[in-house]
């Protein structure tokens, strides 16, 4: 839908992330505009929990396109961290799901509906705090109950919104965050293929370190049936807050990164290995189309950079 930059915002002398939508797509799909907007909204909403990525602003630049100004993240996605190899520990995939989970749960009780749950829109942060991305498709659920619009990943989608029948729920963002912890608790995911819910194999017989609650919680999150799924997000982080008592360790997962303007290497997380943010990320952009950011107070520093893969 558009790029993501890195500026700073001169008044408060802070790193800000800019996002705007893509020049070819402005005026062709009036559609781009609006999706950014709700995007806003719902990020306005959901913002003032520290696993949601925080907005600060709405700006329009000359030429009146508009830009969500968020919080600038340094970190990875669980799904970069995967396709480098990854393998997170039992109690690291189920740290990180938690923490989306509530996140889920504080987005869910303000009435928003992500919808695209999934590995490339949950970041950790270099400090290790895990943000949830990415509500480019989100949508207030009353505004759901009459849609027919269909947004999401395939791959992570409930069966309901997959056949159609919904455009989205609760009971979705759940089917696809307990999706999410499975592939990163069995370093697969459930079905072999879109539409066929007929999972690969139990969860412990993928990983023997998987206990018989926790085992449990991730078939009742998966149940293609929304009736039957775990009734809450704040339910399902409760559940996985049991599992998380058994450690007396409080210890914080971090990452390494290197940049390409320099080497900051935090303390390594598990071993990953150090890769330039830029081309882990894989996102190349326009200087062009920054320029007349900087005629606002968010000025761009030395070139546009990705901020963060929610694209």
């Amino acid at each position: 839908m558009g790029y993501v930059y890195e500026a700073r915002q001169e008044s408060l002398d802070r790193r800000v992330a800019i996002k705007m939508i893509r020049c070819d797509r402005l005026g062709k799909n009036r559609l781009a505009l609006e999706a950014l907007l709700s995007e806003a909204k719902a990020l306005a909403r959901a913002s003032a929990h520290p696993n949601v990525a925080q907005i600060h602003d709405i700006v329009r630049d000359a030429h009146g396109r508009s830009c969500i100004v968020m919080e600038y993240l340094e970190g990875l996605t669980v799904d970069v961290m995967m396709r480098h190899r990854h393998e997170f520990t039992l109690k690291e995939s189920v740290r990180i799901a938690r923490d989306v989970a509530r996140a889920v749960a504080y987005t869910h009780a303000k009435g928003i509906v992500h919808r695209d749950i999934k590995p490339a829109n949950v970041m950790l942060r270099s400090d290790g705090l895990v943000k949830l991305l990415d509500f480019g498709v989100a949508r207030p659920v009353d505004q759901l109950r009459d849609s027919e619009e269909i947004a999401g990943t395939l791959l992570f989608m409930a069966p309901e919104m997959a056949r159609g029948e919904t455009s989205g729920d609760f009971a979705s963002d759940i089917f696809s965050l307990s999706v999410l912890l499975f592939a990163m608790a069995t370093k697969r995911l459930p079905f072999v293929k879109p539409m066929d819910y007929d999972l690969v194999g139990p969860p412990r017989a993928l990983n023997t370190e998987i206990p018989e609650r926790l085992e449990s919680t991730l078939l009742r999150g998966l149940d293609p049936e929304p009736r039957r799924r775990i009734a809450t997000a704040e339910k399902l982080a409760d559940e996985l807050d049991l599992f998380l008592d058994q450690y007396n360790s409080a210890d914080t997962l971090l990452l390494c990164v290197e940049d390409s303007a320099e080497e900051a290497c935090l303390p390594n997380f598990a071993g990953i290995e150090r890769v330039k943010l830029s081309e882990a990320l894989g996102i190349s952009v326009d200087p062009a189309m920054f320029a007349q950011v900087g005629e606002t107070e968010y000025q761009p520093l030395g070139g546009p950079r990705a901020a963060h893969p929610s694209l």
